[in-house]
């Protein structure tokens, strides 16, 4: 796929993956910030979330083996979680790219806003070891269907290493109360660009 990217994209993308890779380490929920900066570029939805699995994914390794490192993936769950997690994952990769592009940027939107609340709850190592068999698991899936931007994600996945090695050190209990309002107002930037999009297409 033909993509014209510009500078400034990559800065708006970069700039909000180490910030999502830096709330990711510290208390989840960092694609909530990342996805959003791919669609707010312009990407097709399934190249979207392609290209943010391949930087995720990138980061997520590093947070991930600092949590290992530090002791705290509980492996007695963990494996029986990652097996779960890579059925899982396969089959929803899968589903999704039958949506149609039209219809799936809907329902992302939705599903956002939904987990907005959820999904920074969970900061323990074993929700890291899960992430990461979902990321690379999906990821595997959109790079045999071709939906993944590699220049974008590899530049991205650099600074959510970046990202996740700091939050990672900087792992503290209240991390939700430094993710909630960044992730608040990323998803209603996004909205306003969909509205502004809508509103000039009738």
């Amino acid at each position: 796929m033909e993509v014209g990217l510009e500078f400034y994209h990559y800065i708006i993308v970069c700039a909000a993956v180490f910030l999502a890779g830096l709330i990711d380490a510290i208390a989840g929920g960092g694609g909530l910030i990342s996805l959003p900066a791919y669609l707010m570029i312009g990407l097709p939805s399934h190249f979207a979330i392609g290209t943010n699995k391949l930087s995720s994914a990138m980061g997520t390794v590093i947070s991930t083996s600092e949590y290992i490192k530090d002791g705290f993936v509980n492996w007695k769950n963990g494996i029986f979680c990652i097996f779960v997690t890579l059925a899982g994952a396969w089959i929803g990769s899968n589903l999704a790219l039958l949506i149609p592009e039209k219809y799936f940027s809907i329902i992302m939107i939705v599903l956002l806003t939904g987990l907005a609340h959820i999904s920074l709850n969970e900061a323990a190592g074993t929700a890291k070891v899960v992430n990461i068999t979902s990321n690379i698991t999906a990821l595997v899936v959109f790079i045999i269907n071709g939906k993944v931007l590699w220049p974008l994600g590899l530049t991205a996945g650099a600074f959510s290493i970046a990202g996740h090695f700091l939050g990672a050190k900087l792992f503290v209990r209240n991390g939700t109360k430094i993710a909630r309002p960044v992730i608040i107002t990323v998803l209603s930037l996004l909205f306003i660009k969909i509205a502004v999009q809508v509103f000039q297409a009738l």
